[in-house]
């Protein structure tokens, strides 16, 4: 992915957001501070209750243009911002 992470949902996981699985180095995802286990919830400020609604929201991502995501870690919102770089 353009912004260097993996997401999953457990198939009777109706709560919203998505979990994010892996996270690789180097990337945006990782620069942002975004961690395994983390919770995405927004995405551009798209909303994230499916890995397809995140790869849409992904999709208008535009490189080297700022993007908030909106994550739950332990239980808390937080807003982390990730800088998706050409190719």
């Amino acid at each position: 992915s353009l912004f260097g992470f993996e997401v999953s949902k457990a198939a009777k996981d109706e709560k919203e957001g998505v979990d994010v699985k892996s996270i690789m180095a180097n990337t945006p995802a990782e620069k942002a501070g975004l961690k395994t286990g983390d919770r995405i919830l927004t995405f551009g400020g798209r909303w994230t209750d499916s890995v397809g609604d995140l790869y849409v929201a992904a999709s208008f991502a535009k490189p080297n243009k700022e993007v908030e995501i909106t994550i739950l870690r332990d239980g808390k919102p937080l807003t982390l911002k990730a800088t998706p770089k050409n190719g």
